[in-house]
């Protein structure tokens, strides 16, 4: 039985959170609005994803009923910003929008004087479902994960990462190979674990670099991969 055990990499949405101050003119109060809106880091599954915030008044009030216009554009981000659909806030001021977005995307809030929010980016991540691992000859283990993954993604590098028992940093170890099949992923790897840990607990998980416009696909890694990355 292998002792080594694959960490699954369910990627849980990052938030951070953006202030946007608006212009105004001295013609029209509702101009003076500040709208915070979440970013998140979408991981890939059936649920979309979320953008809510609040409106608010110069005041620091907040503004009920306020009519929202979301913009979006998606990557490579050069094509004008198209409305995607509108939103009108609660009592306190506070409005969400749920999209199921394939690949990354840029969005932003207009009010009904035109003022314009900064922008937002959301970003596309494959979600791994399951891993397993499977000893063979000579010591040697190979990695399989199965992952999901939208519609058009598409897979540059994947590098799979050992994690000796609580490390804050995960090593090199091996090139895996990717195959998409529909809107799932398989992606193997064989390695051989450093002889001390063959018989402890510890984990491997793969890194995925995917092609322009999904999740955070960096160029460097799309040629050659990390030497180490933190573990999770």
């Amino acid at each position: 039985m292998a002792r080594g055990m694959i960490g699954k990499r369910r990627l849980a949405a990052a938030l951070a959170v953006l202030c946007a101050g608006l212009g105004a003119s001295a013609a029209s109060a509702e101009a003076f609005v500040t709208i915070t809106a979440v970013n998140a880091d979408h991981a890939w599954t059936s649920d979309p994803a979320t953008i809510a915030g609040r409106v608010t008044g110069p005041d620091g009030q907040p503004l009920a009923a306020a009519a929202l216009t979301v913009e979006a554009r998606g990557y490579p981000y050069t094509a004008a910003f198209a409305v995607v659909g509108t939103v009108t806030t609660d009592a306190d001021g506070r409005f969400t929008y749920s999209a199921t977005p394939v690949k990354n995307l840029q969005v932003r809030i207009r009010d009904t004087t035109g003022a314009i929010s900064k922008v937002v980016s959301l970003r596309v991540f494959q979600f791994s479902l399951e891993g397993k691992l499977k000893p063979l000859s000579d010591g040697r283990q190979r990695v399989t994960e199965l992952t999901s993954v939208p519609a058009g993604y598409r897979i540059a590098r994947a590098y799979l990462y050992f994690c000796k028992p609580k490390a804050k940093r995960c090593d090199y170890m091996a090139r895996g190979r990717a195959h998409i099949s529909g809107q799932q992923m398989t992606t193997r790897a064989t390695f051989t674990p450093p002889y001390r840990y063959r018989l402890k607990h510890y984990t491997v998980v793969f890194r995925y670099v995917p092609r322009p416009g999904w999740g955070d696909s960096n160029a460097l890694e799309r040629r050659r991969p990390k030497l180490s990355i933190a573990a999770e």
